[in-house]
């Protein structure tokens, strides 16, 4: 994570198309009440679900269905955050 001024800026990687990503900058917004950033110094891609994704071998049932998973645990944290 760098800092550009006030803002920060982290490296995120992006997939493209199939066989193809790209390393961005990615501007984090300011941490609201009740919220922390975490700096990671290290991340893991696994060889299984990240190389069916860059492959473009992901089926679309599976993504409506992560997809899914990933707005309702969003959810969660939500409503956890509020009882804080």
């Amino acid at each position: 994570m760098a800092t550009s001024g006030t803002d920060e800026v982290a490296q995120a990687l992006w997939y493209t198309g199939p066989g193809q990503v790209e390393i961005r900058q990615e501007s984090l917004p300011e941490p609201q009440t009740g919220e922390l950033r975490v700096r990671a110094l290290y991340g893991a891609i696994s060889r299984g679900t990240e190389g069916l994704v860059l492959a473009g071998r992901v089926p679309a049932s599976e993504y409506e269905e992560t997809m899914s998973k990933a707005k309702a645990m969003l959810k969660a944290v939500e409503i956890a955050q509020k009882g804080f």
